[in-house]
C-alpha cells in the first residue's frame, strides 16, 4: 500500500469522524476532539494535496 493511499484511507475515516461527530462542535465536552480531528484531517489533506 502506497502513502498515499493510506492518506486517503486515514482522510476518508476522519472525515466520516467528523460526520458522525455532526454539531458537536458546538458542544463544550466534545469541542476540543472535534478540532482535533479537523486540524488532523486538514494536515492530512495537505499532505496528500503535495503528493499530486
Amino acid at each position: 500500500m502506497s502513502e498515499k493511499d493510506i492518506l486517503i484511507a486515514c482522510h476518508a475515516q476522519l472525515m466520516e469522524a467528523l460526520e458522525t461527530m455532526g454539531e458537536l462542535e458546538d458542544d463544550e465536552a466534545h469541542a476540543d476532539l472535534y478540532w482535533e480531528i479537523k486540524d488532523a484531517a486538514d494536515s492530512v489533506h495537505k499532505r496528500l494535496e503535495s503528493l499530486k
